[in-house]
């Protein structure tokens, strides 16, 4: 089978994965995995099939780094690596922005320069990850092994043509991660601002004394994976989808009610799903509600998800939380730093939206040869 093969790109050569680049599963040799010597004097990063998961293109963040003793059971892959998970979450991709480690679960690729490169096999695996996990489901757990990756085959163009679709898809991709990255740090300062102001203020009411809770949505979230609406829906994942009508306007907060304590911020019209608790505060609190909220979130995860298996947010008690609320001249204050910086978040979370819509639609017809770019 000819993954990515059409009508329309017969003209270009077919190549099997291990014709484009050396690939081999990444190693974690020593059991349990979770020893704590192998993270002793941590230094090294540790990538995981989430964090591939979870990462735009370019992987900045892991949650483990093994040390002396957990690098000699494994291996330091090169900055540029592409990674591609074969267990847990299949086919997903993401290239290494510094030297990683990661366990077998995942594959590492190198491009020969002559032929292909990562990112754009990146974005190869990106038009064919649906296919792949299809491919893998029905097992216990879905995986696949790197005997099927040896065998996939790919209609690839010449190398230069591919320098071009990565150009175009990539100047997409940078913008979205420019504006990710601007958000990080204008999120970053609001809270260093929250922190400076009112950490260590005492309790003088309730959580529930400023809270406004909108009304429950109806929408789950595969529902929402079928729309192609304008307005961003909101749900307990990390990712951001879309539906066609807004269920509220306005600055407001989403929390996830089932499995880990996580809290989101919009400006704006927005929906969001059936697990999702969407919550604003009176009196212009709805910013510093939300920093707040983000200050207590180990305590969220500890105290106010509660019960066996799947946890869920206990939504009486967290409403009883002794809170500082802040008098008029306080607020005004915080709100005329936060205010802004919440603006251009959401604008920028905006413009993600449209630039994602807009590459996935030209990510199949580049790869299928239907759309072509000029010299």
């Amino acid at each position: 089978m000819i993954y990515n093969e059409s009508k329309y790109n017969k003209s270009w050569s077919v190549d099997k994965l291990n014709e484009l680049g050396d690939f081999s599963r990444g190693k974690s040799k020593h059991r349990p995995r979770n020893d704590e010597r192998l993270f002793v004097d941590g230094k090294y990063p540790f990538i995981q099939t989430g964090d591939i998961k979870d990462a735009n293109l370019y992987i900045k963040n892991h949650t483990q780094e093994y040390g002396e003793f957990g690098l000699k059971q494994s291996k330091l892959w090169n900055k540029g690596t592409l990674c591609i998970t074969i267990a847990a979450n299949i086919a997903e991709t993401a290239i290494l922005s510094y030297p990683a480690c990661f366990p077998d679960s995942v594959v590492g690729f190198n491009a020969y320069e002559s032929k292909s490169s990562e990112i754009f096999m990146y974005y190869v695996f990106e038009y064919i990850k649906a296919s792949i996990q299809n491919a893998a489901s029905g097992s216990i757990q879905d995986n696949i092994n790197i005997d099927y990756l040896t065998t996939l085959k790919f209609r690839i163009p010449e190398k230069k043509y591919q320098d071009m679709i990565v150009a175009l898809l990539g100047a997409i991709d940078k913008k979205i991660i420019s504006n990710n990255d601007i958000n990080d740090n204008l999120l970053a300062m609001a809270y260093d601002i929250y922190m400076y102001s009112f950490y260590d203020k005492m309790p003088n009411g309730k959580l529930k004394d400023i809270l406004v809770e909108a009304d429950k949505s109806s929408v789950q979230v595969g529902e929402a994976k079928q729309s192609t609406g304008e307005y961003p829906f909101f749900t307990s994942g990390s990712a951001i989808l879309k539906w066609d009508t807004p269920f509220i306007n306005g600055r407001n907060c989403f929390l996830n009610t089932g499995g880990n304590a996580d809290v989101k911020f919009y400006v704006g019209e927005a929906a969001y799903s059936t697990d999702t608790w969407c919550i604003s505060a009176n009196k212009n609190m709805s910013d510093y509600l939300y920093l707040l909220l983000v200050s207590i979130k180990p305590e969220l995860n500890q105290k106010f998800f509660q019960g066996t298996g799947l946890k869920h947010l206990q939504k009486p008690l967290l409403k009883d939380r002794p809170i500082y609320i802040p008098d008029f001249k306080e607020l005004q204050a915080f709100n005329e730093h936060a205010n802004p910086m919440f603006n251009v978040i959401s604008e920028n979370t905006r413009e993600n939206q449209e630039l994602t819509t807009l590459r996935d639609w030209l990510l199949p017809m580049l790869m299928n040869g239907q759309a072509t770019i000029s010299n």
